[in-house]
């Protein structure tokens, strides 16, 4: 984690599948390895910059819902991704799901805005309109900040490992 983070990585997404420890286990995923990489990653990337991904209609919605209160609680953020017709689960089911996914975020004040890309892509969230040229112009200025921040990230972190390194005598 400490060479990816060092290498320039901002974001890390580490996808549980499922969160119901049964399921998974039936699916030979070892859950607990996974919640234990999360938890690692955690100590070294800033805080809503580890994402885990869940599949909606792989599980019980209750189940899913348990998996993104979880995740948020512990400052992951959880992504929902529609990867397959979900068979046998209503619509309705699956929109609450990404309705209660949206909420979660807002009441957790989780930051987003670097992966709308992604959740454009990967869920059936549908971005807001545009309100005019302001807001397309303040979009490229924040995207020109995430960028330079990146960049001054990136550079203290390998100068930092630099001398780290020639202040050990290695």
């Amino acid at each position: 984690m400490e060479r990816a983070y060092a290498a320039g990585i901002d974001i890390i997404d580490i996808p549980l599948g499922v969160f119901d420890p049964d399921i998974a286990r039936e699916r030979a995923l070892n859950r607990e390895a996974l919640l234990i990489s999360l938890s690692n990653a955690l100590t070294v990337f800033p805080r809503w910059s580890v994402v885990s991904t869940l599949d909606a209609g792989e599980e019980p919605a209750s189940s899913t819902r348990a998996g993104i209160d979880h995740l948020l609680a512990a400052g992951i953020l959880p992504l929902v991704e529609l990867a397959a017709p979900p068979a046998g689960r209503p619509a309705s089911e699956i929109g609450n799901l990404f309705e209660q996914l949206a909420g979660s975020w807002r009441s957790r004040k989780a930051t987003i805005k670097p992966l709308q890309p992604l959740i454009d892509v990967t869920t059936p969230l549908a971005p807001l309109k545009s309100k005019g040229v302001l807001k397309g112009l303040f979009d490229k200025v924040y995207e020109q900040k995430l960028l330079a921040a990146s960049d001054l990230r990136r550079s203290l972190r390998v100068r930092q490992i630099e001398q780290s390194f020639e202040s050990a005598g290695l």
